[in-house]
């Protein structure tokens, strides 16, 4: 496995991140999103696009869940 330096942080979950979608969700506003599913119980939208400023990558956060994600899938 590779190492080196991380090319971008994500913040925003309380907790850890225990699941990421198995593709993209498309291009929304520019920039193509990526959805991710915590401990804390929330699915959050990421904005991949690399001119964005830097700590500004969240998009959205859903809050209708009571307990961990556990898993995200992205139809095809």
């Amino acid at each position: 496995m590779r190492q080196g330096n991380a090319l971008r942080t994500f913040r925003g979950h309380v907790g850890p991140v225990t699941t990421l979608s198995n593709s993209l969700l498309g291009v929304q506003d520019g920039s193509p999103t990526l959805a991710s599913g915590g401990i804390d119980g929330t699915i959050r939208l990421w904005a991949l696009a690399s001119g964005q400023k830097r700590g500004q990558p969240l998009k959205k956060t859903l809050h209708a869940h009571g307990l961990a994600i556990k898993q995200l899938v992205v139809p095809e």
